[in-house]
């Protein structure tokens, strides 16, 4: 049984927003090899939920910040967690004293300015299957060997086809055939490294804020954008960007921002709508309400564990378990 910090609070439920962030949300989500499930959220730090109570994690603990942006457990079991300044870890087989900190700020150290770490929030991080780990940040994108940190850019065998910067990356995803994609929170939309070459795929103007990206059942791409929806790219195409290759808003939704969206085992879709809960079966799609069991109409998807549960958020930290019959509610 490993041991946490003895500062850690435990619960069997998400407590309200504690700070001055009253509209706080769970955003990020990873469950790790051992079952755990570890939340994020944007002003409360981290809980980490095993099965039966919710242990909390925030700058008593170790963090940097309480805003967390982006979670990730690398292929060795270490959890790293990217804040509103930096970068954690915390490592399970290591055995804490009583008082010490359960997490250990990791500082991005690059060969430039004397080696000095700046503060830098990391937006979103991606391990891909070589194992190295893929860091977006405000400051542009960074990779770690496992040894040491360099940032993407200054790789001279990269290609860096369209003079891009890769600041403010706000998703990293690798695909099926290995390709490298990114996507910004303004000026650069996405893009994609093949190994050798970087090339904008699709400018920013026709996606502008890029939340989230994933992979269909076609191998078709989908971007969570904050201004024109679900958006879809067929690398299978022929035609050119603006023609069917590049679809915007693909669900037709008038609000036309979508936070994120999460694809389960069996291909369906699940992502934030207006009016309640995105559901795209693979031919029909459906907005399900409080009329349909929802808690409310305002839930995020996040996560579907290792039992096929699909977790949902909302604002204020709730936090809802979704076992296809009924939903479990986990926030005061």
């Amino acid at each position: 049984m490993e041991k946490v910090a003895t500062t850690a609070s435990e619960s069997t439920k998400i407590l309200k927003p504690q700070g001055i962030y009253k509209e706080a949300a769970i955003g990020s989500v990873v469950q790790d090899k051992s079952g755990n499930i570890w939340f994020g959220s944007n002003g409360e730090g981290i809980y980490r939920y095993d099965g039966k109570t919710f242990t909390h994690f925030t700058t008593k603990d170790g963090l940097d910040n309480n805003i967390v942006y982006s979670i990730l457990e690398d292929k060795a079991g270490n959890i790293w967690v990217g804040t509103k300044t930096g970068l954690n870890r915390y490592t399970p087989s290591a055995s804490f004293k009583a008082g010490e900190k359960a997490f250990i700020q990791i500082p991005i150290i690059v060969n430039r300015n004397n080696n000095a770490s700046f503060i830098n929030g990391v937006w979103c991080m991606m391990q891909d299957k070589k194992g190295t780990i893929w860091f977006g940040t405000d400051e542009g994108v960074y990779c770690y060997s496992g040894i040491y940190f360099t940032r993407f850019l200054d790789n001279s065998e990269v290609f860096n086809k369209d003079t891009l910067q890769l600041k403010a990356i706000f998703s990293i995803f690798e695909d099926k055939t290995g390709k490298i994609w990114f996507g910004a929170c303004m000026d650069e939309g996405i893009s994609r490294f093949d190994g050798k070459t970087l090339t904008n795929i699709i400018p920013y103007n026709d996606v502008r804020r890029v939340n989230n990206i994933m992979e269909d059942k076609s191998g078709n791409l989908l971007f969570a954008t904050s201004f024109n929806g679900i958006c879809r790219y067929e690398p299978s195409s022929l035609l050119e960007v603006g023609g069917k290759a590049f679809t915007k808003n693909i669900f037709m939704r008038k609000q036309g921002y979508q936070g994120n969206v999460l694809k389960d085992k069996s291909g369906n879709i699940w992502f934030d709508d207006e009016n309640g809960l995105g559901y795209y079966e693979g031919k029909t799609f459906k907005t399900l309400t409080k009329a349909d069991g929802l808690p409310n109409n305002n839930l995020f998807p996040i996560l579907e564990d290792k039992s096929g549960n699909i977790w949902f958020s909302s604002v204020g930290m709730g936090l809802y378990r979704y076992d296809g019959k009924a939903y479990t509610n986990f926030s005061e």
